[in-house]
């Protein structure tokens, strides 16, 4: 028996959050004393290209990863940026030591291959993708894919990205602010074009995070904070311990659903998952191979258990929680 989700203590973290050190309406001690009333106990502050050291913030009970979020310059640069792919990453310093010694620098090309407008933009965008990876990497950062939805991407822009962690597969400031929601058909189809080209596990991992900005108060429809985390289990909340749980996987992500615990039996292929009360549970596969349980009306179910045929599930799982709030989880992707 595989033990993927255990049933213990996480640390819950928000991995995407804006201050006023950029575009954010709330200061960084702020951020720190309303996630913490929020239980939130991990905030990686990921102000617009602007990585500042927050460290002074982290006491026993609050962590604070210094990070920042990069966005790639955009092809169309005189046209409006609400018409424009826009791709934002974030990168998550791997040590509180951790500085941008030099600048991610893309230096657009004075001409641009392809042999149409479309070839040409899109060739840019992910060579430059690649490049600040590559530039953040090489520094000591992890990086994640930010909102691709909002964004404008397609899963085959994202099959050539190199080098990213995670997806954000929920974005609760996009979800509120513009009802694009982000979502997991998303991740789903790009793990699966991932397992047809024979690309090596660990597939990228699943991310929900708020991307706050604004001061809109807590319990009002459009509050952009609180809405969207990871559970993390970390064995201490310290730097190292954290960082080496999100390299790993060691998360699930939630809008408010939780995974109490998540088994995998391989040799008899039968996975068993518990949660809180939820109006279905799903398990998705590569393609559109999917199970779930529902509950009755006006009921809630709080595990179910799956026998993965092997004609249909192989290659990966995951595991999605429908809440009977309307709250969502979502686990990462595990190889079968």
């Amino acid at each position: 028996m595989k033990y993927l989700i255990p049933d213990r203590h996480s640390f819950r973290a928000n991995l995407h959050c804006h201050t006023t050190c950029s575009d954010g309406q709330y200061s960084p001690q702020e951020i720190k004393d309303l996630y913490r009333s929020l239980g939130i106990s991990i905030v990686a502050f990921s102000d617009h290209r602007n990585l500042v050291d927050q460290s002074s913030l982290s006491d026993d009970s609050f962590l604070a990863l210094n990070a920042f979020e990069y966005d790639v310059p955009a092809f169309e640069r005189n046209s409006p940026w609400f018409w424009n792919t826009l791709i934002h990453i974030g990168m998550i310093a791997r040590s509180p030591e951790t500085r941008l010694e030099k600048p991610i620098a893309i230096e657009p090309p004075d001409t641009f291959p392809g042999s149409s407008v479309f070839e040409q933009k899109r060739n840019y965008l992910i060579a430059s993708v690649n490049a600040a990876v590559r530039q953040a990497r090489a520094q000591n950062f992890l990086c994640i894919l930010n909102h691709p939805e909002w964004s404008f991407l397609s899963v085959g822009d994202a099959l050539e990205f190199q080098g990213l962690i995670g997806v954000e597969v929920y974005n609760h400031a996009s979800s509120v602010n513009t009802g694009i929601r982000e979502g997991d058909a998303f991740y789903n189809q790009w793990v699966s074009e991932l397992v047809r080209t024979h690309a090596p596990h660990p597939f990228p991992f699943a991310i929900a995070t708020d991307d706050n900005h604004a001061r809109n108060p807590v319990g009002y429809r459009d509050c952009n904070n609180g809405g969207g985390w990871l559970e993390i289990f970390s064995n201490d909340l310290t730097y190292p311990s954290v960082i080496s749980a999100i390299e790993t996987g060691s998360f699930y992500a939630s809008s408010g659903a939780t995974i109490k615990s998540l088994e995998y039996d391989p040799d008899n292929r039968m996975v068993h998952v518990r949660c809180s009360p939820a109006a279905v549970i799903r398990i998705f596969s590569r393609g559109r191979v999917s199970k779930y349980l529902a509950a009755e009306p006006g009921c809630a179910i709080e595990e179910a258990t799956f026998h993965l045929d092997p004609q249909s599930f192989h290659s990966f799982f995951r595991i999605r929680i429908e809440g009977i709030d309307g709250k969502e989880a979502w686990s990462n992707c595990y190889p079968i």
